[in-house]
């Protein structure tokens, strides 16, 4: 889920394949918001583009990409280029239990 960072609302869900207009949204303050199925006990998130990547992980639902703190959502500041999100699920609370579930979604950020 795409998530305004400014105003902790979520704007839409993430497709493969989207376009992202920072116009229309209002801010570049954004970060990604992973809704989980039961069975989910962490998740590990990276995003990357041509400028680098930065992950996290989180064993607290929401999984979030940057953090959330009592509903205040913790942006990243996008730019306009193409990027690609990896979620990968696991059952426990570490990256060294069960994988049970995974998502790649690339998207392209435009002003």
């Amino acid at each position: 889920m795409l998530v305004n960072a400014v105003t902790d609302q979520e704007i839409q869900p993430m497709v493969d394949g989207m376009v992202i207009d920072l116009s229309s949204i209002g801010t570049n303050s954004l970060t990604i918001s992973a809704h989980a199925r039961d069975g989910v006990g962490s998740a590990y998130m990276q995003l990357t583009s041509s400028g680098g990547s930065i992950s996290r992980f989180g064993s607290v639902a929401p999984y979030t990409l940057r953090g959330v703190n009592n509903g205040d959502y913790t942006g990243w500041t996008f730019s306009a280029k193409p990027y690609t999100v990896t979620i990968d699920f696991y059952a426990g609370s570490g990256t060294n239990s069960t994988l049970v579930d995974s998502q790649i979604i690339h998207f392209t950020v435009v002003q």
